[in-house]
């Protein structure tokens, strides 16, 4: 959520880059450009680049502005 900036759509683009991360770490070997790589690293990919959008995203995300506070029906 924090990397889709709490916004449907967002959060839906942060899980088909993090989706995509993972399914290149799977099928990475059979790709020509990257069957020289060592296995391990296509293992981490996900993780590190997870750190690295979320490192580059924490600081301009903000939350709700309700974020925290119980709802009360009827109550603005």
């Amino acid at each position: 959520m924090i990397f889709g900036k709490w916004h449907p759509i967002g959060a839906m683009g942060a899980a088909l880059f993090f989706g995509f991360a993972q399914i290149l770490s799977i099928v990475g070997n059979n790709l020509p450009f990257f069957e020289t790589l060592p296995k391990v690293v296509l293992y981490i990919l996900p993780y590190v680049l997870t750190i690295f959008a979320l490192a580059g995203f924490i600081g301009k995300a903000e939350g709700p502005a309700a974020s925290g506070t119980p709802y009360v029906k009827g109550k603005r």
